[in-house]
């Protein structure tokens, strides 16, 4: 819903605030995007109420991002990021559950081009797979899984280990879902996913050329 438009919600800072998904102020940066996007889109509706401008339009992305708002109390982020010269929006979901596998899922959709990942923090271990529509995307994510494994290997934050992640088409997800793990012997710190997040969107970045 941030991204719905096409347009970056709250000036040029936003599309840069995944990169910000490690830090500490993380959360309330994203609260205050959000609160800009609003009071813009609520200034835009009653200056162009009487316009040629879709009023209707506008009062439905303030619906979604007051949903984004809600949302985010559940660990459920939109945010906008710039892949090359192309604006995407990334739907992001952590996941914490008590004696359940610690999830990250990551969706970028820029426009033509779409793909997700679903990531698994299992004890030390990163398990996963990612998924695109096209040959083209999947051949993309191949290189992206390589940046985000090395990325994996040399970061000091935390002992993980894994090995390259799968990619498949997305006709095959329903296959990888059914083998995702159920049980996991340590439950993931928060600060892990969200890191682990921002790493994995980094790697996408960069095999986009950024």
């Amino acid at each position: 819903p941030v991204a719905a438009t096409g347009e970056e919600p709250a000036g040029t800072e936003a599309s840069g605030l995944w990169e910000q998904l490690d830090q500490q102020n993380f959360a309330d940066d994203y609260r205050t995007m959000l609160q800009d996007a609003l009071q813009e889109t609520e200034t835009i509706s009653l200056e162009q109420a009487e316009s040629h401008l879709d009023v209707k339009q506008l009062q439905l992305v303030h619906k979604q991002l007051r949903l984004a708002g809600n949302l985010q109390n559940r660990q459920e982020y939109f945010l906008p990021m710039y892949l090359g010269d192309q604006l995407a929006g990334v739907h992001l979901t952590l996941q914490q559950g008590t004696g359940e596998t610690s999830a990250v899922d990551i969706r970028v959709d820029a426009g033509d081009e779409q793909l997700e990942a679903h990531l698994q923090v299992n004890g030390e271990h990163i398990e996963g797979y990612l998924v695109g529509n096209t040959p083209e995307e999947v051949t993309k994510l191949e290189k992206t899984s390589d940046i985000f494994l090395e990325w994996i290997q040399t970061d000091t934050s935390a002992d993980w280990k894994a090995e390259k992640l799968s990619v498949v088409s997305s006709r095959d997800m329903t296959r990888m879902a059914a083998g995702e793990t159920q049980n996991a012997e340590s439950r993931a710190d928060a600060a892990q996913l969200y890191r682990l997040a921002k790493g994995f969107l980094q790697a996408v970045a960069d095999s986009s050329g950024k």
